[in-house]
């Protein structure tokens, strides 16, 4: 397995290698750490935690960075929504939803507007070679532990309106399976 994941020099004498164990499904899995995942290879609908998803993209997970809503790193911004807001400041009450299986609205931070460089990162990802990646969760919170994000695959930009936050309407290459809106929450209203 190693050799599949870091070559023929696995194991060897002076070499380094790391993996970690990703919770799923009530068991685990093994993958490989620090070595990049293409994001089409990332399971799609499977729930990762925020400290995993970096280790997917070969990136570092550093807490600063990833306790964040919105991150950018090495041309991937990735999206973590939580839909029930109630237990969150008000601050942070985004009207972040879906629209239908395959479209999702999302509302920038507070600050952003469409000409900073994050708005022209969002607007513009697809020629600027950016992939924005959605992973969404119901609660923050399950039990007494940070809830876990679902991967929803990469978005495209459709369109946005207002400011500061600015709202923007993503399409999912994929549209959301038809068990998970039950477990999101997300069933009603569609």
């Amino acid at each position: 397995i190693l050799r599949a994941w870091f070559g023929q020099d696995a194991g060897l004498s002076g070499t380094i290698h790391k993996v970690v164990f990703i919770s799923e499904n009530g068991g685990f899995r093994l993958e490989p750490l620090g070595k990049k995942q293409e994001p089409e290879k990332i399971n799609l609908w499977h729930s990762f935690t925020r400290p995993e998803v970096p280790l997917l993209f070969g990136l570092k997970f550093n807490t600063g960075l990833w306790q964040q809503g919105y991150v950018f790193k090495d041309n991937h911004a990735f999206l973590f929504v939580t839909l029930n807001k109630q237990a969150l400041h008000d601050d942070f009450q985004y009207q972040d939803r879906f629209l239908s299986p395959n479209q999702f609205q999302w509302q920038s931070q507070n600050s952003t507007t469409q000409q900073s460089t994050k708005g022209i990162r969002l607007s513009g990802h697809k020629d600027s070679g950016i992939q924005i990646h959605l992973f969404v969760r119901e609660t923050k919170m399950r039990g007494s532990k940070a809830a876990p994000f679902v991967y929803c695959g990469e978005v495209d930009f459709v369109s946005w309106k207002g400011e500061r936050p600015i709202t923007v309407q993503w399409k999912l290459r994929e549209a959301v399976p038809e068990h998970l809106w039950q477990r999101l929450g997300i069933s009603e209203g569609l």
